[in-house]
């Protein structure tokens, strides 16, 4: 993702080697080198390594950093939907993003989760699939 400021004053990546020619702000929980999980346009793996601009460690620092211009990050669509729909942000590259994270429930050691559990969890996927960006498949 990017602003649309910082889209109108350093123009948009049309190719995947151009993301070099930008400030790229880092993650640095994710790992250890500055690199991204993308996927090639046919959506094989790829890791994309880069010098970032901008490092941080919290995914609601990079999201500011996004909306303010600074650089291009790499965040969750969840994260970005009301700036997405407000247009203040644009994908970038966005047939280079299709690697999916599974989104798991964590219950206790028991065997079999509590009828509340399974309520609980109900409730999540149902609340989830009613935003496509979080939607939970399977």
């Amino acid at each position: 993702y990017a602003s649309k400021p910082y889209l109108r004053q350093h123009g948009k990546p049309a190719q995947l080697s151009q993301l070099h020619d930008h400030k790229l702000i880092f993650y640095t929980r994710r790992a250890d080198r500055p690199s991204w999980s993308l996927s090639t346009e046919d959506g094989k793996p790829l890791r994309f390594a880069f010098r970032p601009h901008l490092e941080a460690d919290g995914a609601d620092l990079i999201r500011e950093a996004i909306l303010q211009g600074i650089g291009i990050g790499l965040l969750p669509s969840w994260m970005m939907i009301d700036p997405e729909a407000e247009r203040r942000v644009e994908r970038v590259l966005p047939q280079h993003c299709g690697i999916e994270l599974p989104m798991q429930a964590v219950t206790t050691a028991a065997r079999e989760p509590s009828p509340r559990q399974r309520a609980f969890i109900a409730h999540l996927r149902a609340e989830f699939d009613a935003v496509q960006a979080l939607s939970l498949r399977g």
